[in-house]
């Protein structure tokens, strides 16, 4: 529908609920596995204290290389996590709009009365004052019928 064709929030929403995730299940695993948060820091240390150029440059190597993957992974589950949020969004809109028109068949048949009360039960406001028809009942009969 044309209303998600512009999805910036969205794309927020999702980009915020996955960094959030990651840092999550990070300080998870520091906090509950023991000596994880001195391991990781040992490797850092271990990367950057050893000067040889050649173990420098193929340390510094795979550290690029798992910080790339990583940004690559929450790339992925971000557009994917949109993808996936739009595709539930319009299913539930098409099985409302599946809804209204089976609704609006229904009523096409039905005597005043009927329509009345389905008004009254939809709105809950009175389709009769003062003996006259009102406003917001008329409107919405026209949508319902036409």
């Amino acid at each position: 529908s044309k209303k998600w064709e512009d999805f910036t929030t969205l794309r927020w929403l999702i980009g915020v609920t996955v960094v959030g995730t990651v840092f999550t299940v990070f300080f998870i695993l520091v906090g509950t596995i023991p000596g994880f948060g001195g391991a990781i820091l040992d490797f850092l240390a271990y990367l950057f204290v050893t000067w040889e150029v050649w173990k420098f440059i193929f340390d510094l190597g795979v550290f690029l290389f798992m910080i790339i993957g990583i940004a690559f992974l929450l790339f992925f589950f971000w557009n994917h996590g949109v993808y996936y949020v739009l595709k539930n969004v319009k299913q539930i809109e098409e099985e409302i709009e599946v809804d209204e028109r089976i609704k609006k068949e229904q009523l096409v048949n039905a005597d005043e009365k009927t329509l009345q009360k389905v008004y009254k039960r939809d709105t809950g406001k009175k389709a009769i004052y003062r003996g006259q028809e009102t406003k917001g009942y008329i409107e919405w009969k026209k949508k319902m019928l036409d």
